[in-house]
């Protein structure tokens, strides 16, 4: 029995038996750890909101079953790293918050709207384009702004701080 009443052993030992043979490698998911661990982080700062990623279809660990596990531990936010994973995380929860990192590439920001998600702006470009679509349509929306922090990533530099 582990710490959380489970006993491993029995679980990895039934879905073993479905495992076909030539099979070279197995990976188990355990979605109650991920769900308790997002509860630990948490209650670290409880008047800070806690968001999960679940970019890269949560790493490789499934996206429709990690997002849904967080969100029953009472995740309400999550980032993603494109707006094509915005849209199939939609499809899988409906009422997150859901913020996309990598930017506001040229031309998409009807596409955040319509989805009711969030850009990251990494750049003066990428706000003056948000403040245009928003300012045509008459709908303010919100996002996220990534500031360069010095690891030469993204994110807006010192100089276009000054500048907005």
């Amino acid at each position: 029995m582990n710490r959380f009443g489970c006993d491993r052993s029995a679980l990895i030992e039934q879905h073993l038996a479905d495992v076909e043979p030539s099979t070279t490698g197995v990976l188990f998911v355990d979605l109650v750890a991920i769900a308790r661990n997002y509860e630990s982080i948490a209650l670290v700062c409880p008047s800070a909101e806690c968001g999960g990623v679940v970019k890269a279809d949560a790493y490789g660990l499934g996206l429709a079953q990690v997002a849904p596990a967080l969100a029953k531990a009472g995740c309400k936010t999550f980032f993603v790293a494109t707006l094509s994973e915005a849209e199939t995380l939609r499809s899988v929860i409906s009422k997150a918050r859901i913020i996309v990192l990598n930017g506001l590439l040229p031309g998409t920001a009807r596409c955040f709207g319509m989805l009711g998600v969030q850009p990251t702006l990494n750049s003066l470009a990428e706000i003056r384009e948000w403040q245009a679509n928003c300012g045509g349509t008459g709908v303010a929306g919100e996002v996220a702004i990534q500031f360069d922090t010095g690891m030469t990533r993204l994110g807006l530099t010192p100089e276009e701080c000054l500048e907005l």
